[in-house]
């Protein structure tokens, strides 16, 4: 099917975008199409997603099309531009004359792609040699930082041109911290106190064979944050939907709000004053807001013993760090909400962000 629509000319005012395989539309390539509908509106701009009656009440300018469909593989053959934060099938060919930008999804942390080479599971799960031969349609990889870059580079064995400008998604963290209208905004839409401190809680997702060991995996104690915070704070989670749907927070309303299925994860950064995570390169977004980290690591061996890491972010001064829920207790206890992340880290993680990564983007995107 893509072989007989790529007989159809490429149309130079078309751009396609997908985030995550579709489950959402979010992050760097959102970034990109915002940026490049406010620049050009004359831009046809689609958006792959697994749920588009979910977007038809958005009235946006993207018009969002079923993952998969014969209307994908149509837009996808004809697109001047091609934009995705992970990759798209390998049925897609690269026609001369389009433009692949590759723009990842976060800072690694866990080892990936060919640094898995010597590991058998992994190599099966991620099919390498697949990878490999994906990333030659690229014509532009995004990068956050040199630190990031090697990384890239190496795994993915690409060799094509990397625009190390800081991530598109991070240009509202960068920019919110320097002013509260945005902030403020996004609170008021979300329905949050200004008042009250925000903390947001944001862990990575763990596959578990039950409700009951999802709902375990997160090891909170709701009872306690309650008594222990909800006078001056307010909790907002953003979970992985199999979570967030075997998890009952209604008798917190008014101190937990479920943010799980919200749309954009940097507003909901953006929002908070705190970040609690773990494993998760949320926390390296989170850096450029220069707000307080606080890692919750109760399962380290365990998460990460067959999988291995790029540093040890246990002694890596990215934030506060948890072992226990009681150790959390006692780091949100103090209501210490002063930003105390090593500058050393900020620099290595941040050094590229400079609030215009969505634009610097875009600029090299129409030079082609």
């Amino acid at each position: 099917m893509f072989d007989i629509f790529s007989i159809l000319p490429i149309n130079n005012k078309l751009a396609v975008f997908e985030s995550y395989r579709g489950e959402s539309f979010s992050g760097n390539p959102k970034y990109i199409q915002k940026e490049l509908s406010r620049r050009d509106s004359s831009f046809k701009c689609v958006a792959f997603v697994r749920n588009p009656e979910l977007y038809n009440d958005l009235n946006d300018e993207v018009l969002y099309i079923k993952r998969l469909s014969i209307k994908y593989i149509y837009y996808l053959s004809r697109a001047k531009y091609v934009v995705n934060n992970v990759n798209y099938p390998d049925f897609l060919k690269k026609r001369e004359g389009t433009y692949h930008v590759q723009t990842m999804h976060g800072t690694p942390l866990k080892l990936m792609g060919a640094d898995l080479i010597d590991n058998p599971e992994y190599t099966y799960k991620q099919n390498l040699l697949g990878l490999f031969s994906r990333s030659k349609r690229w014509d532009l990889l995004v990068s956050p930082n040199s630190y990031t870059t090697k990384i890239f580079k190496r795994v993915f064995r690409y060799e094509g041109e990397v625009l190390e400008c800081g991530y598109p998604r991070n240009d509202i963290l960068v920019n919110s911290a320097k002013s509260n209208s945005q902030r403020l905004e996004i609170r008021n839409k979300l329905g949050l106190d200004n008042d009250k401190k925000v903390i947001l809680f944001a862990p990575t997702w763990r596959e578990s064979s039950s409700p009951s060991d999802i709902r375990e995996s997160l090891n909170l104690d709701f009872e306690k944050l309650h008594q222990l915070l909800s006078k001056d704070s307010v909790i907002i989670l953003r979970l992985h939907h199999l979570v967030s749907s075997n998890l009952d927070v209604s008798r917190y309303k008014g101190f937990i709000y479920d943010f799980s299925d919200y749309p954009d994860s940097q507003e909901l950064l953006v929002a908070s004053d705190m970040l609690i995570s773990d494993y998760s390169s949320i926390m390296f977004d989170y850096l450029n807001y220069r707000k307080p980290v606080v890692l919750y690591l109760h399962d380290y061996d365990s998460y990460l013993k067959d999988r291995g890491v790029y540093f040890d972010i246990r002694t890596s001064g990215i934030g506060r760090v948890s072992y226990t829920f009681d150790e959390l207790v006692d780091n949100l206890a103090s209501h210490d909400f002063e930003f105390d992340t090593r500058q050393s880290v900020v620099t290595e993680f941040c050094h590229a962000e400079s609030g215009v990564a969505s634009s610097t983007v875009v600029a090299r995107m129409l030079e082609n």
